[in-house]
């Protein structure tokens, strides 16, 4: 049986999110320091000699929901801009908080910078936001979500090209608070 999952992957700085049919075993560093994985079979499998995590693929593994936050200087104009490029739902609303949601399913949460709300500030106001940090997005039809972006006059950093490494093509965004986005189509790799 295939488990949808999220995976998110983040190499120099940049966040990869995306929707998967199979689950992947993911290491755990217990309070002890010491690396292991999640089941026993990979137990056994586990790190190699150097205390590298070999990761070994299990269908049923483990279900995963991607929840990334990120702090915005504006909630309901970054809502408002999100919904557009993604085709997502308000699932909460408010000026301090909101859930961006697509197909009742959460793809992102928007806290505002200066709320510390019930837990501390996401970000510090002194550091400029979207700083080292890209948001990659894989939808289902990339002309469409180029159309939408297009049609509400989004900032475009990089027009939409074909990605070689990934065998996909993309559209590099910047959202209103300088958070750099990236939309890209289905891969050769993982056709759907």
């Amino acid at each position: 049986m295939a488990v949808t999952v999220v995976v998110v992957v983040v190499v120099v700085g940049i966040v990869r999110v995306r929707v998967v049919r199979h689950a992947w075993i993911m290491p755990v560093v217990p309070t002890n320091g010491t690396m292991r994985c999640q089941n026993s079979r990979s137990e056994r499998q586990g790190a190699d000699r150097r205390g590298r995590i070999s990761w070994r693929r299990n269908v049923a593994a483990m279900a995963l929901w991607n929840q990334t936050m990120i702090a915005v200087s504006d909630v309901a104009a970054s809502s408002r801009w999100y919904q557009v490029v993604l085709g997502a739902e308000s699932g909460h609303g408010g000026d301090e908080y909101e859930q961006l949601v697509v197909d009742g399913e959460i793809v992102m949460q928007l806290h505002h910078l200066g709320d510390p709300h019930h837990h501390a500030r996401i970000g510090d106001p002194a550091v400029p936001l979207g700083n080292g940090v890209a948001l990659w997005f894989e939808v289902d039809d990339f002309d469409a979500a180029v159309a939408r972006c297009r049609e509400a006059g989004v900032t475009v950093e990089t027009e939409p090209h074909e990605n070689p490494n990934a065998r996909q093509m993309e559209i590099w965004l910047r959202d209103l608070d300088g958070y750099r986005v990236v939309l890209a189509g289905p891969s050769a790799y993982r056709p759907r």
